[in-house]
């Protein structure tokens, strides 16, 4: 799951709709196209404003019938993105998580529930710190953790501190044999106050990663900002960068 992200709309029926696209960046110059689907995160977004569990199982229900009998789409999907930028009401996903996860695993079982947590905030910078961050995880809700970390902008946190998510993470009950680690580097800039990262700072941030365990690198490819299909350096890190992490694999 070595890849790029960007935006395409899918119409399914649900308010804000969308499908994040994937593009596949290899260590070659091959690239092929994969979805990964943003629709979990969204309804996880409005039920963290409006608190009706009810209406997120009824549209994850629709949405997931949708991806079942559209097969333009379930033939080019790749996994699903679960909840994101969750910074208040700690622990209260874990539940709604479960249940979202489950309807995946019996609709689609090959394809895996990424729960994203951010690591751009410092928390102190300590395991302590750290274990509000990850209260809405469990291994009924998330096949695969996704821990992004962009330091290269205003008061965010360092790379260093990925070994102290990490064990905030394990002292959770994280099994990265069962529930994998994805890398998502920072691969953009000029946008929210982050700086445009060099090729060196891209394959040091993704090599870290690996070296830190991670099985798979995400790179998001955001359109208004300085990226990895407008950069050439930053498109010489992930080359690089994934090289490096091929070797460790």
């Amino acid at each position: 799951m070595n890849s790029a992200m960007n935006y395409v709309s899918i119409a399914d029926g649900l308010d804000n709709a969308h499908l994040r696209l994937s593009i596949y960046a290899a260590e070659s110059s091959r690239i092929g196209i994969k979805l990964i689907d943003d629709i979990p995160d969204q309804l996880i977004r409005r039920y963290h404003e409006d608190w009706n569990l009810t209406k997120l199982k009824s549209d994850m229900q629709k949405h997931m019938n949708f991806i079942a009998t559209t097969a333009t789409v379930r033939n080019n999907l790749s996994g699903y993105w679960m909840i994101d930028d969750w910074y208040s009401d700690f622990g209260a996903a874990k539940e709604p998580l479960k249940y979202m996860t489950g309807l995946i695993r019996s609709t689609t079982p090959d394809l895996p529930a990424i729960c994203g947590f951010t690591g751009n905030t410092t928390y102190g910078g300590s395991v302590s710190g750290y274990a509000q961050f990850t209260a809405n995880f469990s291994s009924e809700g998330c096949d695969m953790i996704g821990i992004y970390m962009y330091p290269y902008g205003t008061n965010k946190a360092p790379m260093t501190n990925l070994p102290i998510i990490l064990q905030a993470f394990k002292n959770a009950g994280w099994d990265s044999s069962k529930t994998p680690l994805v890398g998502i580097p920072q691969s953009y800039g000029g946008l929210y106050g982050y700086s445009v990262p060099t090729a060196a700072q891209v394959r040091a941030e993704t090599a870290y990663f690996c070296q830190n365990g991670a099985k798979h690198i995400l790179y998001y490819n955001f359109n208004s900002a300085t990226n990895g299909s407008t950069n050439t350096g930053i498109q010489q890190g992930i080359v690089q960068g994934l090289a490096d992490c091929q070797a460790m694999w």
